[in-house]
């Protein structure tokens, strides 16, 4: 397993996406990642890991950010995770995200296939526990009021993270 060594390019969203180098050195680099510029920056990068966390649904274009992510990660590991729309509260599935920094937001399903079409093989497929999730005082008197009242218990696994490798 090599090292993480960080490189974040970061969207409009704030975001980041981290390159795996086997290097001694640190290389920060930020940009766009739907803007040219930066991918004539990365030209000469090859990756042995190149990692996604909460970007793609934030992205205009996901389907030719991920055929650039494939031309850069082409001997590499690309790991993304994104929320699963099936397990979000209030979610629809027809419907826009609800999370207005949100563009899109896709169920496990839409995202294999999704990944599938732009020319990756998926290794493995999680659920996770979301950044944000905790176990305070607090969360347990929200989950325990919305279970008394009747309402929905929020799945606590709406993170998914794909493995993927290029074809």
């Amino acid at each position: 397993m090599c090292p993480i060594y960080p490189h974040f390019f970061q969207p409009n969203s704030g975001t980041g996406t981290s390159i795996c180098l086997r290097r001694t050195t640190i290389e920060w680099i930020s940009g766009n990642l739907e803007e040219d510029e930066l991918w004539r920056d990365l030209g000469g990068i090859r990756p042995d890991l190149v990692i996604c966390s909460d970007v793609i649904e934030h992205l205009i274009d996901p389907v030719g950010i991920l055929n650039r992510l494939r031309s850069l990660a082409r001997s590499g590991l690309l790991i993304i995770s994104t929320p699963d729309r099936s397990h979000l509260e209030d979610a629809s599935p027809l419907g826009p995200p609800t999370n207005p920094l949100h563009i899109r937001e896709w169920t496990s399903v839409e995202m294999c296939r999704l990944v599938t079409d732009c020319g990756f093989n998926v290794a493995r497929v999680h659920h996770l526990l979301p950044r944000s999730y905790s176990v305070s005082l607090l969360d347990l008197r929200i989950v325990v009021g919305r279970a008394l009242r009747g309402l929905a218990l929020p799945e606590p696994r709406s993170c998914q993270a794909l493995e993927l490798s290029s074809t």
